[in-house]
């Protein structure tokens, strides 16, 4: 319960494409003090060596052990989300 709380888990149309995943998921981790604001740019290099998309579902990270803590964020947008790779998730595990 404490790797996903509830806090953590957004379904929602409105978040369609990497950019803002990336934003949303840095954003309320730096707030929570899970992660340092320089999170998002290692999302970024991660991806561009090659794409978090597994199928359907994404699962973004970093290269690096930087976070203060273990937490986990779970993204669902049953309309599809642009990912990296012209590829298309429905869902985001960070």
């Amino acid at each position: 319960m404490n790797f996903f709380d509830s806090d953590n888990f957004v379904r929602s149309t409105n978040l369609n494409d990497i950019n803002q995943i990336f934003d949303t998921v840095s954003y309320n981790f730096e707030r929570q003090g899970v992660v340092q604001s320089d999170f998002k740019k290692s999302l970024y290099q991660r991806e561009k060596m090659s794409s978090t998309a597994f199928g359907r579902i994404a699962i973004p990270h970093s290269l690096d052990m930087s976070a203060q803590k273990s937490k986990g964020f779970i993204i669902i947008n049953p309309h599809g989300i642009k990912w990296s790779d012209n590829n298309e998730v429905y869902l985001v595990i960070a």
